[in-house]
């Protein structure tokens, strides 16, 4: 079970990066999907801490769909609490590591910031976040799922590219 998780997730939110980076609002639709599947395929491999991380990301996408239909919110509470929330898993669940916390952390800031429209910092942090899932599935022996997050990483290259040469000339 654990093998067919590792590449649904992978696949859905390499699907979801790709949506997300080619300004596609069926990124967020994919990336709730994935987070459902992900707190499974985390929990099986007990990764308590990314769990909690999961399960926030299901809200934080919906506010992502949310943020798309050009509503005001103001989700800075949402994330800081998302972010005690993980700090607080960090020090409750015994074998979380630190580089689940600072990866969950990264991601969390990633999504903000995606959220809020600061596209080429949350890419940013989505190549740190993936290089460092990658890091820390490889020795989890979770190869496929760790080429995914690789491919992400390229990914967000791409979604960096492609918003820097999007940008109107200025003029001088």
């Amino acid at each position: 079970m654990i093998a067919s998780l590792e590449i649904i997730v992978g696949v859905l939110y390499f699907i979801n990066k790709i949506f997300l980076a080619l300004n596609k609002s069926s990124g967020w639709y994919i990336g709730i999907c994935a987070s459902l599947c992900a707190v499974i395929y985390f929990y099986l491999l007990h990764s308590f801490m990314l769990v909690g991380l999961e399960v926030a990301f299901v809200f934080i996408q919906i506010l992502g769909i949310v943020f798309d239909k050009k509503q005001n919110i103001n989700p800075t509470y949402l994330y800081g609490s998302i972010l005690a929330l993980i700090s607080l898993l960090f020090y409750l669940v015994k074998n979380s590591t630190w580089i689940e916390f600072i990866t969950s952390s990264i991601f969390i800031v990633a999504v903000y910031l995606m959220a809020i429209k600061i596209k080429n910092i949350a890419w940013l942090c989505y190549m740190v976040g993936h290089s460092l899932m990658a890091y820390f599935t490889f020795f989890k022996g979770q190869y496929i799922f760790m080429s995914l997050q690789l491919l992400s990483v390229l990914v967000a290259i791409f979604a960096i590219y492609r918003a820097e040469n999007l940008k109107p000339f200025s003029a001088k």
